[in-house]
C-alpha cells in the first residue's frame, strides 16, 4: 500500500516543517503543493495584498524529510483545482491513498498508524465491486492558543475524547486513488462510499485559529472560505473582541463552534513543546 500525503503551503509558514516531521515516518511520499501567490478565484483584492508566498522552499530542500518530497508550483484560480491537479499527479505516481493533511493538521504517531491500518484492513465493496473511496477522522480545532479548543454543537458531535477535550468536526482524510475520486468543492469530494472513522484513538488536531491577528487576517483574505461571509465583520467583532464566555465562534456556521474552553489533554508529539504557545 503506497500511502501519500498532500500538503498546501501559503500562509501557514510555522506550521510547514513541524507538519512534514508529522507525516516522515508513516508515508512513502510527501507532495507539497505551493503556490507562488494567493487564489484569485474568492478575493479579488488577494494578489495585491499578499502578492508572494513568503515560505522558504530551501527549508525543505535541505531538510532530513527532501528524499521522500515532491513539490508542485505553480499558480492555481482555486483550492479545488489546486487539489485535483496534485491528486492527478499521485495517481500517475501510482499512489493508493492520498491523505489530506493540511500544514496546520496533527495526529499524533500512534494514530498515524492506527489509521492506515484501518485502511489496509478495510474489506468494504460494495454490489458495483467498489471499494471505499474517502475516510473521514473525527478532529479538535483549536482557538488562539493551544490551551483552549473550539466546541461544535452538541447535536452534531457531542463526544467525549478519553485523553481529553472534545470533538470539533468531522474531516476529510484520505481518499483511494483506486477508485474515480475527485474534488468538486475545496476539500469535499463526490465519494459516496465513505467511511467516518470512529475510534477515538484516531483523531486530528487542527491549529487553523492558533493564530496571530496578522496571520489569522492573511489567512482570512486569501482562504478559499473569504467569499462565504464577511471577513471584517468577523474579525473585528468575534476575533478581535473574543472572550471565554462569547458563543457561536465559526466565521460561515457560528452554531458549529459554540464557544472555547481550556483543553487540557494531550497534544502530538510534534507540538507537544507548543503547550504555552500563544501566538
Amino acid at each position: 500500500m503506497i500511502f501519500a500525503t498532500q500538503v498546501m503551503i501559503f500562509g501557514q509558514d510555522k506550521w510547514v516543517m513541524r507538519n512534514l516531521e508529522n507525516a516522515y515516518p508513516h508515508v512513502d511520499r510527501i507532495y507539497v503543493v505551493y503556490p507562488y501567490v494567493p487564489f484569485s478565484e474568492y478575493n479579488s483584492k488577494a494578489r495585491e495584498l499578499y502578492q508572494l508566498n513568503t515560505f522558504d522552499l530551501d527549508l525543505i530542500r535541505k531538510s532530513k524529510y527532501a528524499n521522500k518530497i515532491t513539490v508542485i508550483k505553480g499558480e492555481w484560480p482555486d483550492e479545488t483545482t489546486q487539489r485535483n491537479e496534485c491528486l492527478q499527479l499521485a495517481k500517475k505516481d501510482g499512489v493508493d491513498y492520498l491523505m489530506i493533511h493540511d500544514a496546520d493538521e496533527f495526529y499524533f504517531h500512534d494514530h498515524f498508524e492506527k489509521l492506515k491500518d484501518i485502511i489496509k484492513n478495510d474489506t468494504y465493496i460494495d454490489n458495483t465491486g467498489t471499494k471505499r473511496e474517502l475516510y473521514l477522522v473525527k478532529g479538535c480545532v483549536f482557538w488562539k492558543s493551544l490551551k483552549y479548543t473550539t466546541m461544535t454543537d452538541y447535536i452534531i458531535t457531542n463526544y467525549d475524547v478519553p485523553i481529553g477535550g472534545k470533538i470539533s468536526g468531522i474531516y476529510e482524510a484520505v481518499i483511494n486513488l483506486h477508485e474515480d475520486i475527485r474534488y468538486i468543492n475545496r476539500r469535499n469530494t463526490h465519494a459516496n462510499r465513505y467511511m467516518v472513522i470512529e475510534h477515538t484513538d484516531v483523531l486530528m488536531y487542527h491549529t487553523a485559529y492558533v493564530l496571530s491577528n496578522e496571520e489569522l487576517l492573511k489567512k482570512l483574505k486569501t482562504w478559499s472560505h473569504s467569499v462565504d461571509f464577511d471577513v471584517d465583520k468577523w474579525y473585528n467583532e468575534v476575533w478581535l473582541k473574543w472572550t471565554p464566555e462569547m458563543k457561536n465562534l465559526h466565521p460561515i456556521f457560528p452554531y458549529e463552534f459554540t464557544h472555547a474552553e481550556p483543553y487540557d489533554g494531550k497534544l502530538p508529539e510534534v507540538i507537544e513543546d507548543l503547550r504555552d504557545y500563544i501566538p
